[in-house]
């Protein structure tokens, strides 16, 4: 019997949307079908509150919003899922149109429906990302699409993938854990990887919307890391909404003082914030360390999932 699947259009009256504890199997996605055309700051800034998923290996809260008053988006064109699959299997992933596509929103949804119907049915990240990206080749009329998905096991495996300039970061203990971070597919993220710039430069250099890989453009290959979650982790899944303009030291910082619901909402606060704002800013790269940086010329899609691993 194929997987149960129930999708939420979050327009601008949305309630927020609850899994029930009891309800282990089955698959929520957010995808977006309403235009902001003439007044987007009329709209909720998260346009509707956050979708909480509650799991026996975990609970994932997940929000999302177009950007804001100043976003350069009328429509938004990231869209996220959760699910827990039959065999136990907790997944999620966030998916980012290209913002300079076609249609980024068509890429999208292709690559949400895609990712998340061949991880229901049990398959391997690899596999799921390579089938979204023959489906956005066919399909999106030449649009293209960042991602990073999850998937978690009974036993705690994780298995994380990503296209482009989504990412995800596993905390532990206080600390950000390597092995459970995925890197950005990025120019400039890449200089810094390479040591050409510093990364605090990341910040400002205007070419950091340059991406290096997607889903529906090139070969297609996702990038991937698996490692062994342990109860308590947290794990934050996220759009170049918020890496452009949170740092990894301020998430961080933030998940040592507040955890649950105040965490996301906190986290989604201040990459919108910082989206909107009209005059310089300052970002904390670490405890004795700090950027100035330009407010942006225009807001991003923000889009951002937490996944709570039970203690």
């Amino acid at each position: 019997m194929a997987p149960t699947l129930q999708v939420f259009i979050r327009s601008m009256s949305i309630n927020s949307v609850k899994v029930r504890p009891s309800s282990f199997f089955g698959l929520k996605k957010v995808v977006f079908d309403r235009r902001f055309e003439k007044r987007p700051e009329t709209a909720p800034y998260n346009n509707g509150e956050p979708l909480d998923f509650v799991h026996p290996i975990g609970r994932i809260i997940s929000a999302t919003s177009y950007g804001g008053p100043r976003s350069k988006y009328r429509i938004n064109e990231d869209s996220y899922f959760t699910g827990a699959t039959k065999n136990g299997a907790l997944i999620a992933g966030v998916i980012d149109g290209a913002g300079g596509s076609l249609s980024g929103y068509l890429a999208s949804l292709y690559a949400n429906e895609r990712l998340s119907e061949m991880l229901m049915k049990g398959s391997g990240v690899f596999d799921a990302f390579m089938e979204a990206h023959a489906l956005i080749r066919e399909r999106a009329c030449g649009a293209y699409a960042s991602a990073v998905v999850i998937q978690i096991d009974k036993l705690l495996n994780v298995f994380l993938g990503s296209k482009g300039d989504s990412k995800a970061i596993t905390l532990r203990g206080g600390k950000i854990l390597g092995e459970g971070t995925t890197r950005m597919e990025n120019l400039v993220s890449e200089r810094v990887e390479q040591g050409l710039i510093r990364s605090e430069d990341f910040y400002n250099s205007p070419e950091k919307n340059i991406i290096t890989g997607a889903i529906g453009y090139g070969h297609g290959l996702p990038l991937q890391t698996a490692f062994r979650a342990k109860p308590g982790d947290r794990i934050i899944l996220a759009s170049d909404g918020v890496w452009d303009l949170v740092s990894e030291f301020e998430i961080l910082r933030a998940a040592q003082a507040k955890t649950g619901m105040e965490l996301e909402e906190y986290l989604f606060d201040l990459a919108y914030a910082r989206n909107n704002a009209q005059a310089p800013f300052m970002i904390q790269m670490s405890p004795d360390s700090e950027v100035l940086v330009d407010p942006p010329h225009a807001a991003d899609n923000i889009t951002i999932q937490i996944v709570f691993l039970c203690p």
